[in-house]
């Protein structure tokens, strides 16, 4: 017998609409790339438009602080 793993993609269910979730084993994956995110490492500061950019930017890593923080208290 095969070894499946079933999951979802974007589940509208799930709050902040995970872009994989695996409910059998309550588990939720947010892929997020390093320019939307400003990584450290390999994000860099868009050259145009740079108040709209910064200011989205924040919001985003504002947002992924709350999922973060509302998933692990789930745990």
């Amino acid at each position: 017998m095969e070894n499946r793993i079933l999951f979802r993609k974007n589940d509208k269910s799930l709050f902040a609409k995970p872009d994989i979730s695996i409910k059998k084993y309550k588990g939720v994956i947010f892929i997020d790339s390093c320019f939307w995110h400003l990584c450290p490492i390999h994000g860099h500061r868009p050259k145009s438009n740079q108040v709209y950019r910064d200011k989205k930017l924040n919001r985003n890593i504002l947002r992924e602080a709350k999922v973060k923080e509302c998933y692990n208290q789930m745990d």
